[in-house]
């Protein structure tokens, strides 16, 4: 097995901490960061001070809302298998947290801890072509495409050509959503209509399909394209009683009221298209930004 196949495979097992439908996206951005300072020139290990806020970051605005975020964890895990895709360097032994799997951040900066991609797959990835293999292996199996463009914008990565096989809403999927909705956005009532398309709004899963979504009309909302990226982003949420809910962190120069906060949403006459109340439990326990 080449170095491509075996990092392939790696980037498949990733996402290895799975529990009740919680989402860890700690290995893949930390993945990503990786590339992007490769691609920027950087050299391939950094100490973890120097990315330990821009990974903090990350994982606060693509990951779920967490009580405090931990970049020691992915800096750590990574590393932690003789044929991982990263490794940790310190200059003296690192000591792990009592009754714990990783060290924590002040140990790792104390021993002046530095981690990055191996050598072997640092190398293979300066391929662009192969690189760009490897971060849609990544974008498609953590993210929802209507993400993928700003999580590239974050790391400063390139691609050499759109990816054909990212996982997008199917044709089926958002037929159903359009037909539930009556072609109307669900938060402002808006249509549109140009032929048989609908520009300008977009239809989206409250349930992400990484997570196990499915593609059923009541796992879907049809939004104005705005609202449909707030919504991804975890901006916006919906209720238990399908009333808007507006993130603290969501700043805008048009007032709250612009967003029609605590607004209901415009349900399908069909009750049973209407959104899945454990969907919307989901997003507000894992998208959702509190």
């Amino acid at each position: 097995m080449n170095i491509d196949q075996k990092l392939l495979g790696r980037l498949a097992a990733l996402n290895t901490w799975v529990r009740a439908g919680q989402r860890a996206p700690h290995k893949p951005l930390y993945f990503l960061l990786c590339l992007g300072r490769l691609q920027s020139g950087h050299p391939r290990l950094a100490s973890f001070t120097e990315i330990q806020e821009k990974l903090k970051s990350a994982l606060k605005v693509f990951g779920p809302t967490r009580k405090s975020h931990h970049a020691e964890y992915p800096f750590w895990h990574l590393a932690q298998n003789s044929d991982g895709v990263c490794e940790v360097a310190s200059e003296d032994p690192i000591l792990l947290r009592p009754g714990s799997s990783n060290p924590s951040a002040a140990e790792l900066i104390r021993k002046r801890a530095k981690g990055g991609l191996r050598k072997a797959y640092f190398d293979a990835l300066q391929d662009l072509a192969f690189a760009s293999m490897a971060t849609h292996r990544i974008l498609d199996a953590h993210f929802p495409p209507i993400l993928h463009g700003d999580v590239l914008d974050y790391f400063e990565i390139k691609l050499d050509d759109p990816h054909s096989n990212d996982h997008s809403e199917t044709w089926l999927f958002k037929r159903r959503v359009l037909e539930a909705y009556g072609a109307t956005c669900c938060v402002t009532g808006w249509q549109s209509s140009f032929g048989c398309s609908h520009p300008g709004l977009d239809t989206v899963h409250i349930c992400w399909p990484q997570a196990g979504g499915n593609d059923m009309e009541s796992n879907g909302l049809l939004l104005n394209s705005l609202h449909a990226k707030l919504f991804v982003f975890g901006m916006i949420g919906v209720s238990e009683h399908f009333k808007i809910l507006i993130s603290p962190h969501l700043k805008t120069n048009g007032g709250i009221d612009c967003l029609n906060s605590g607004r209901r949403l415009l349900l399908p006459k069909t009750q049973d298209y209407w959104p899945s109340k454990d969907g919307l439990a989901w997003h507000r326990s894992q998208v959702f930004k509190v």
